[in-house]
Protein backbone atom coordinates (compact mmCIF):
# COMPACT_ATOMS: atom_id res chain seq x y z
CA UNK A 1 0.00 0.00 0.00
CA UNK A 2 1.27 3.49 -0.87
CA UNK A 3 1.92 6.11 1.79
CA UNK A 4 -1.33 8.07 2.32
CA UNK A 5 0.62 11.25 3.06
CA UNK A 6 1.17 11.76 -0.69
CA UNK A 7 -1.64 12.19 -3.21
CA UNK A 8 -1.87 12.95 -6.92
CA UNK A 9 -4.25 15.68 -8.06
CA UNK A 10 -5.75 15.19 -11.53
CA UNK A 11 -6.96 18.02 -13.77
CA UNK A 12 -8.85 16.83 -16.85
CA UNK A 13 -10.05 19.53 -19.23
CA UNK A 14 -12.61 19.05 -21.96
CA UNK A 15 -14.29 21.12 -24.66
CA UNK A 16 -17.67 20.29 -23.06
CA UNK A 17 -19.73 17.53 -21.49
CA UNK A 18 -21.32 15.95 -24.57
CA UNK A 19 -19.08 13.52 -26.45
CA UNK A 20 -22.02 12.67 -28.75
CA UNK A 21 -21.90 16.30 -29.88
CA UNK A 22 -18.16 16.25 -30.53
CA UNK A 23 -16.84 17.39 -27.14
CA UNK A 24 -13.53 15.78 -26.23
CA UNK A 25 -10.71 15.74 -23.72
CA UNK A 26 -8.07 18.35 -24.55
CA UNK A 27 -5.66 18.41 -21.61
CA UNK A 28 -4.65 16.23 -18.67
CA UNK A 29 -2.47 17.49 -15.85
CA UNK A 30 -1.26 15.83 -12.69
CA UNK A 31 0.60 17.02 -9.63
CA UNK A 32 1.98 14.95 -6.80
CA UNK A 33 1.41 16.63 -3.44
CA UNK A 34 2.98 15.74 -0.13
CA UNK A 35 1.19 16.10 3.19
CA UNK A 36 3.30 19.21 3.91
CA UNK A 37 2.32 20.87 0.60
CA UNK A 38 -1.38 20.17 1.24
CA UNK A 39 -1.12 21.60 4.76
CA UNK A 40 0.63 24.74 3.48
CA UNK A 41 -2.05 25.26 0.80
CA UNK A 42 -4.80 24.95 3.41
CA UNK A 43 -3.12 27.48 5.67
CA UNK A 44 -2.77 29.97 2.76
CA UNK A 45 -6.45 29.54 1.87
CA UNK A 46 -7.46 30.17 5.47
CA UNK A 47 -5.33 33.34 5.65
CA UNK A 48 -6.92 34.68 2.45
CA UNK A 49 -10.33 34.43 4.12
CA UNK A 50 -9.17 36.42 7.18
CA UNK A 51 -9.94 40.12 7.00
Amino acid sequence: MKDASTVVALDFETTGLSPDEGDRGIDIGTRRLTEEQMSNATMRAQRKGDG
